[in-house]
């Protein structure tokens, strides 16, 4: 009896040391879970503070760039005068126009086949945008031969092109009708009539790109 009692009481003890060291156990793990939810905290946190300060470096780049212009297509010549092209086209699209109007004209550095783009910073955004107003009577000048086949923008950020042109696809494959850049902004617009929608970000995109999706479902069931 003395022997199953002794056996007893060493079952028992070993079952205590068990139990007190799964607690601790538990207290360990219940620790370190706590250290990873603030860790996933901490660097949700950092990850939203570095995409803020990346939003906020692109916009002021692109506040930057308000008074540019970009040329495409323009035929590029030994000693080109690109001022003097400028007021042609200007004279072209009843454009008021000076040589004063323009801070720096220069060519970019070829990045793919064709002309290098044409880089013009006007001495204030006023001015760019009355060109970028008159691209639609360009754009019949361009039908009618009555100018080089070419076109002028806004000169987004390296960001904001990659957006634009990710938007201008997205809404190729929606048979969206309108997708173009004003004030360097990016908007667009399914037909003539349509609401107007500004695509601020991916996430704009993105929301987009569901609401055609989840259209589409309804239209199916």
């Amino acid at each position: 009896m003395q022997s199953v009692e002794q056996s007893m009481n060493f079952l028992s003890k070993k079952y205590e040391e068990m139990r007190a060291s799964e607690a601790k156990r538990q207290v360990t793990i219940d620790k370190l879970e706590t250290e990873v939810a603030s860790l996933r905290s901490l660097v949700s946190k950092q990850s939203e503070y570095i995409s803020d300060l990346r939003k906020a470096a692109n916009d002021a780049e692109q506040y930057s760039r308000l008074p540019n212009m970009e040329i495409y297509g323009l035929p590029q010549k030994p000693k080109q005068d690109l001022l003097s092209l400028m007021a042609n086209l200007a004279q072209k699209l009843e454009v008021l126009f000076e040589d004063s109007d323009v801070e720096t004209i220069h060519r970019l550095p070829a990045k793919r086949e064709g002309e290098p783009v044409v880089l013009v910073r006007f001495v204030n955004r006023m001015l760019k945008e009355k060109w970028i107003s008159s691209r639609a009577k360009f754009k019949l000048l361009v039908e009618k031969k009555d100018a080089p086949s070419m076109f002028f923008c806004d000169n987004l950020t390296c960001f904001n092109k990659q957006l634009f042109w990710a938007v201008k696809q997205k809404c190729k494959e929606m048979e969206y009708k309108f997708v173009w850049s004003r004030n360097c902004k990016i908007f667009a617009r399914k037909i003539e009539g349509a609401p107007l929608i500004r695509i601020n970000g991916f996430a704009d995109l993105d929301r987009l790109v569901r609401q055609w999706t989840q259209s589409l479902t309804n239209v199916t069931m």
